[in-house]
């Protein structure tokens, strides 16, 4: 009986712990293939955006060539949007980029593959790999994803006109009716095209492995969610107090949260020009409430918005005293224009998912930010405690 007892006590010890382990290592499996089932999905998101960026860019620069005559009538914004579409700034060879962190560490290790048993899977994520390293590679080295002004040449010109105002419009005058700016427009509609394409392709790779592991829609995004969480909920007690969202030699941005449920906004645009040393500072103060639900701050600005010009710290250059006043009026009339949008605005409250670090002293916060077009993009900001 001992024997018999002994003998069947380490079957089911050995028998557990194998199970236990199974089970583990099929948990861990689904991780890793939720982890390439994101990456893909995040690839789609980022080649649905360069072919918005194609269509919009294509649509602005018809907008103004139509009008090429009447040009200084349109809005700079406008034509400064043209401008960044047709130049680039990037000196890499490679403009067109995605993250690889995630295929790195999925190669990188064994264990990944070995913990998922399923051979359609792993044939799937081979293929999305080849196909997009073989995609990229050709979008950066084709002359129809070539901008018509490199880095060097966009550098050359700026340097060249660094003592004066670039003039927008006498640029665009200058160069949009050149071979090569006309060709790269002639190509943007193939290039959208082709990001579509490409897109659908990484869908149905991504709509493939989802089944074959048997992945739904929701079980990733709650991977996602949980991936992208760092912290713990924040407490009002914590969140009272004075943070800051950004402190650099080109902005400031902080924030005040009182025991009312109001808070303070500050915002200063540090801003620099060629005609003046120094830096000019555009002011901005707003004022709200907030409150705390969960792990969700909720904020709603107040439509009153203060907005200053401090040109106290600048030294103007010799002979440009006019143009720099011109400059500091246009401005003026810009934000005049941008605290009349502020008040005509309808109300909405802003949400933000707020975690907070063990030291409760930096916040992450995630948030659903929208252009001028609709499409929303998740953004992430982090806020750092005020001593």
């Amino acid at each position: 009986m001992t024997f018999i007892g002994t003998t069947l006590s380490i079957v089911l010890t050995f028998g557990t712990a194998e199970y236990i382990d199974k089970k583990e290592k099929k948990n861990l499996g689904r991780q890793t293939a939720m982890m390439v089932i994101h990456d893909m999905d995040n690839t789609i998101e980022l080649l649905k955006e360069f072919a918005k960026e194609e269509k919009d860019g294509l649509e602005m620069a018809r907008y103004v060539m139509d009008r090429y005559d009447t040009m200084h009538s349109i809005g700079e914004d406008t034509i400064w949007q043209v401008v960044n579409f047709l130049m680039s700034d990037i000196s890499e060879v490679n403009m067109y980029k995605f993250d690889e962190s995630s295929e790195k560490l999925f190669l990188s290790s064994q264990d990944s593959w070995k913990n998922i048993d399923n051979a359609a899977f792993m044939d799937a994520v081979q293929d999305f790999y080849a196909t997009r390293h073989e995609f990229f590679d050709q979008i950066n080295h084709a002359p129809y994803w070539r901008k018509p002004f490199d880095a060097e040449s966009s550098f050359q010109y700026f340097m060249e006109h660094s003592d004066q105002r670039v003039n927008l419009y006498e640029l665009l005058e200058q160069y949009l009716k050149k071979r090569e700016v006309i060709y790269y427009l002639d190509n943007a509609s193939y290039r959208q095209d082709t990001f579509d394409e490409m897109a659908e392709t990484i869908q149905s790779y991504s709509d493939l492995c989802k089944f074959t592991i048997g992945i739904t829609d929701e079980e990733l995004e709650e991977y996602v969610k949980n991936r992208d969480r760092t912290g713990r909920n924040v407490k009002e007690s914590e969140l009272v107090g004075k943070w800051f969202l950004h402190n650099t030699e080109s902005t400031y941005s902080s924030y005040e949260f009182l025991e009312d449920h109001t808070y303070k906004q500050t915002f200063i645009d540090h801003h620099s020009y060629p005609m003046y040393v120094g830096r000019m500072d555009l002011i901005y103060h707003f004022t709200g409430t907030w409150e705390l639900r969960a792990d969700t701050l909720y904020m709603n600005m107040d439509r009153t918005t203060e907005v200053n010009i401090d040109h106290s710290h600048i030294k103007i250059k010799p002979g440009k005293e006019k143009e720099v006043e011109d400059y500091i009026q246009e401005l003026k009339d810009k934000l005049e224009q941008y605290k009349d949008k502020i008040r005509k605005q309808e109300d909405r409250e802003q949400k933000y998912c707020a975690t907070i670090n063990s030291m409760a002293n930096k916040i992450e916060i995630a948030y659903e930010d929208e252009d001028e077009s609709g499409s929303k993009r998740e953004r992430v900001g982090y806020l750092q405690k005020s001593h």
